[in-house]
């Protein structure tokens, strides 16, 4: 572990410094805490201050690297998905949300009053339209309808592809349950529920395909071994691409719909 640099804070019962430390090929990088105060290591992660260890005086450091090893996974996610958050709020400042993906196609976001009585989406030469009751005009929030209306179209869709896809490999499923996840696209429990992300529905039809084939393959090889890998190809032979598109697109999909503003 090496020791870049070293400053005091203003706690006259603790002292701060900086450290890194080279874990599987990545450079952490965190800040150490030795406080009189503290009476175990405590590891704390936030977007702001990334890894912070605090550790009792006297705590020597051999055992806090052995144990930031033991829990480097633990701190890779955290900080992986601070900086995906972060990431992903900078896209939408930039493109303010108003291009959006759909079924893998970009579509340019605009508005349309009219005289209705509901609002709703049109899909028209590229453009995604978000039709508006005038009466509602003033107070109406674009990105929370659109929110939902995302959500619906996702319901709709995966439960389909689900149903499909399971009926022609006779697969048996209990329950599908879309969700808002952070950082998964679906998930198989082990009571054969699956779990997809809503966001699913701005990517490709073929990626959404391949996370629905991979989580049922879960039904039969509940976790991540060559033989779970080697049924999904055999359903999907392209899923490596496909896992390419979501690792490379991703960040796309997380657009933040309540700030968008017209």
């Amino acid at each position: 572990m090496e020791n870049f640099s070293a400053q005091t804070d203003s706690d006259q019962n603790s002292a701060i410094q900086e450290y890194s430390v080279m874990l599987a090929g990545r450079k952490l990088e965190f800040i150490l805490r030795v406080s009189s105060r503290a009476k175990y290591l405590r590891l704390q992660v936030s977007a702001k201050n990334g890894l912070l260890v605090t550790i009792p005086k006297g705590y020597k450091l051999k055992y806090l690297e052995e144990f930031i090893r033991e829990k480097r996974d633990w701190i890779f996610e955290k900080l992986d998905k601070f900086a995906q958050e972060l990431e992903n709020s900078k896209i939408c400042e930039q493109n303010k949300c108003r291009h959006i993906l759909f079924a893998g196609k970009e579509y340019e976001l605009t508005t349309r009053v009219e005289m209705r009585e509901k609002p709703d989406v049109l899909l028209e030469n590229g453009r995604m339209i978000v039709l508006i009751p005038e009466e509602d005009s003033q107070f109406f929030k674009v990105g929370n309808y659109l929110r939902e209306w995302l959500f619906l179209q996702a319901r709709l869709l995966i439960n389909s592809r689900v149903k499909l896809l399971s009926n022609k490999l006779n697969l048996t499923y209990k329950n599908v349950f879309i969700k808002d996840q952070k950082t998964r696209w679906g998930s198989c429990s082990q009571q054969k529920n699956l779990n997809f992300n809503w966001r699913l529905v701005m990517a490709p039809l073929e990626v959404l395909d391949y996370v629905v084939i991979h989580e049922l393959m879960h039904l039969l090889e509940l976790n991540h071994s060559k033989k779970f890998w080697y049924l999904v190809k055999s359903v999907c032979p392209d899923c490596r691409a496909h896992r390419e598109w979501l690792r490379n697109n991703g960040k796309f999909l997380m657009c933040e719909f309540g700030s968008i503003k017209f």
